[in-house]
């Protein structure tokens, strides 16, 4: 055991080296470590000039000098619409480089499947309706009557791409799984 100083208060107090080595060791009691924690730093970005409050510790890694990472690497990320849902989502270049930046999330990479193996349904309707109603009017495609109940036209409810939606009104929407399911037999 060795003799350290609070950071805090400068009080002198007893302990281990090994705690040194790895940063800690810093405070006498937790008292001076939540205060000494909340003393923070105010400072103003160099990419956008806003302001911002860092951790005294975070100078010593990368400076404190950006707010977060947008401005820490400028131009290496982009916004990229996701395949499943359509959200529009941050990647970065390395992402696009080795091409796994193509879902805005596991969830949408690997959506929840039932027993047998099908989409779970209930699950991507309401991004399909929310996503068809910001794009298209809600009148079914068939007869004209206005309607909000959404349809996938390759029958996959986790692909949400515009070119897969359209409106239909309940029984033209009944008849259309009706005729896919007598087709596939």
């Amino acid at each position: 055991m060795i003799e350290a100083t609070c950071q805090q208060c400068n009080k002198k107090f007893g302990t281990y080296s090994s705690l040194i080595a790895r940063g800690k060791g810093k405070y006498c009691s937790r008292k001076c470590f939540d205060i000494g924690r909340i003393n923070s730093i105010e400072r103003i970005c160099k990419a956008c000039n806003k302001k911002f409050m860092i951790w005294p510790s975070r100078l010593n890694v990368d400076g404190g000098h950006y707010c977060s990472i947008e401005c820490y690497h400028p131009n290496k990320s982009f916004m990229k619409k996701c395949k499943t849902c359509g959200k529009k989502f941050r990647v970065w270049q390395y992402q696009v480089d080795n091409e796994i930046g193509i879902y805005c999330s596991r969830y949408c990479q690997y959506p929840p499947k039932n027993r047998t193996g099908r989409y779970i349904k209930k699950i991507f309707r309401a991004k399909a309706r929310a996503l068809a109603l910001k794009t298209f009017e809600p009148i079914c495609v068939v007869c004209g009557l206005p309607e909000d109940h959404v349809h996938h036209k390759n029958c996959n409810p986790a692909d949400n791409n515009l070119s897969n939606l359209e409106f239909r009104c309940i029984p033209c929407h009944i008849d259309i799984h009706r005729e896919i399911r007598e087709r596939a037999g």
